[in-house]
């Protein structure tokens, strides 16, 4: 009996995850207020805490406004893209104009699927030898977990098994895991848990504010600074 009972809740858990799949996939815009941490991350000491809100739509039009925290030190992104260009105060410096990635939309989808943005550009960046490589995963293994409280929020847990489909060597065939709070009203996310290992084990966890498919959005938004 437990094993049809075990599969019965695998069923339900990948139900969930792929309504949210579908629902995400099928926006034409995002927003999204977020909080979270990273810990055990590669040639960072300690744990990174991050926050911020990000508005997306199709075009590749995105405005991001965030802040990291590290050692005590803090330092802020506010990027903007009109679609065409691309600019803002990024970590790495101040003001450069680049051309807007031309799947930009279709790149944050894919990382508010798995991970969030943050574990998304970094096993990006990690998985392309010569150029940039989005992380795309391969989800299976759904458990369905209990209802929790997330804020004033009820929350179905389900969990899962992440591999990376376009993955570089060091990290072939490297599983993750993740643990994800839908919402059961709107079934998207509240929170989610990312741990895997590759040179040591590390663990991201977000908790969203806002996750809002297909808000009104002013689309002043998007107009690059003069």
């Amino acid at each position: 009996m437990a094993l049809p009972a075990l599969a019965q809740e695998g069923n339900e858990a990948e139900k969930l995850f792929r309504k949210f799949e579908t629902k995400l996939a099928a926006a034409e815009a995002v927003r999204i207020a977020l909080e979270g941490t990273a810990a055990g991350i590669e040639d960072v000491p300690g744990v990174l805490k991050y926050n911020g809100s990000m508005v997306f739509a199709k075009g590749n039009k995105a405005r991001f406004e965030m802040e990291v925290e590290m050692e005590g030190k803090k330092q802020k992104a506010n990027v903007v893209s009109d679609g065409v260009k691309l600019t803002g105060d990024l970590f790495e410096g101040k003001g450069r104009l680049e051309d807007t990635p031309k799947k930009l939309f279709d790149e944050l989808i894919g990382f508010f699927k798995h991970g969030g943005p943050v574990v998304g550009h970094v096993l990006s960046s990690s998985s392309s030898e010569g150029g940039r490589s989005i992380a795309t995963f391969k989800a299976s293994a759904f458990k369905v977990g209990k209802k929790e409280k997330i804020g004033k929020r009820e929350a179905q847990v389900i969990d899962y098994t992440l591999v990376l489909e376009n993955a570089p060597k060091e990290v072939d065939k490297v599983s993750f895991s993740e643990r994800l709070w839908l919402d059961v009203k709107t079934n998207l996310p509240l929170k989610r848990v990312f741990t895997g290992k590759l040179k040591k084990e590390f663990t991201y966890t977000e908790t969203y504010s806002e996750f809002t498919l297909n808000p009104r959005v002013d689309a002043k938004l998007f107009e690059l600074p003069k």
